[in-house]
């Protein structure tokens, strides 16, 4: 059973060492006998605790009784015992170091001397890591070490560690960040070597776009309007050149060698018959080609006037007797 080697400070006793702290005895605030009688009451629970080996128990309520009286040297000490019950090996051995500062400021050599021995005897048994790092590294701007969270001195090679798994982190501005993770083992030592932080690529510079060359005036669409405008005016063309064929052959059906009448719309000879028939297909043809030849014509301006700025999703579809456009306008 693990028991205080350090003389236990019994509930009434520490309370009396507090009452030698207050400014006078007549003078101890309400405030003051609250908090001693809750700190006399759980170091009083706190020793059972320990003497039944119940060190998860134990252990926080003497830290609450530390934050009550900072100035306990007792209570360091036990806790520090509480801690090796836990296996908090360089806990405990903090704590036999700090006891021995707050006894060295009260003048009490005897228990200077106990936390000393305290120390000397952990020591060997507590882990502890050793950290190698580069001098290009340390120089770096912001350059900070972290152990499981907590910055540390970069001078500070060498420091004490509960058994159990560790992180150590290393940054600096500009660098990637260098991060180990390991298990320590007591009375073992770990060496973490932080080389020289590898540099963050720098971002590439954005790359300026092409330049937009200016879309040409005669783009895809305008030379489709200008070809089929075109072709309605060449059709119209043979439009009216059939008309003039109509109108000759009329001609001729009403001379001598026709013998037809416009009055009577009669024809005396069979060429004359023959020459009305050729004027009328020929009518006929005229008045189609017009009516196509000024559709295209009409069509082929509508697709050159609206013609878009760009080539971009315009498509032209142009066969005998259709025309179809698509695009964005």
């Amino acid at each position: 059973m693990l028991k205080l080697t350090y003389p236990s400070i019994a509930a009434p006793v520490l309370v009396g060492l507090m009452l030698l702290a207050a400014p006078a005895a007549g003078q101890t605030k309400p405030e003051d006998k609250a908090r001693m009688a809750e700190a006399a009451k759980l170091f009083d629970q706190a020793n059972k605790e320990l003497d039944a080996k119940k060190f998860a128990d134990a252990c926080p309520k003497i830290e609450r009784v530390i934050e009550l009286v900072p100035e306990g040297v007792g209570a360091k000490m036990a806790l520090g015992e509480c801690y090796e019950g836990l296996g908090r090996l360089a806990s405990a051995h903090r704590l036999y170091v700090e006891a021995e500062a707050a006894a060295a400021a009260l003048k009490q050599a005897d228990r200077v001397s106990a936390a000393r021995s305290k120390q000397q005897a952990l020591a060997p048994k507590v882990a502890t890591v050793k950290l190698e790092i580069a001098p290009a590294a340390s120089r770096r701007s912001g350059f900070v070490v972290t152990v499981d969270g907590k910055p540390v001195d970069s001078a500070q090679t060498s420091m004490m560690l509960d058994a159990g798994p560790h992180v150590v982190r290393a940054t600096a501005d500009g660098a990637e960040d260098f991060e180990t993770r390991f298990d320590s083992v007591d009375g073992q030592k770990k060496v973490v070597t932080i080389a020289d932080l590898k540099s963050k690529a720098s971002a590439a510079p954005p790359v300026a776009p092409p330049p937009t060359e200016p879309t040409p005036y005669w783009n895809t669409q305008r030379i489709a309007g200008a070809v089929v405008g075109g072709a309605g005016i060449l059709v119209a063309i043979g439009g009216f050149a059939a008309g003039g064929v109509a109108l000759s052959k009329r001609d001729a059906s009403n001379g001598p060698e026709g013998g037809c009448s416009d009055e009577t719309n009669l024809c005396t000879k069979p060429a004359g018959v023959d020459l009305r028939d050729e004027s009328r297909l020929a009518g006929n043809v005229s008045t189609g080609l017009l009516a196509a030849g000024g559709a295209l014509a009409a069509t082929g301006l509508i697709v050159f006037l609206t013609a878009p700025s760009s080539d971009d999703g315009v498509a032209v579809d142009v066969g005998f007797g259709r025309f179809a456009l698509g695009g964005t306008f």
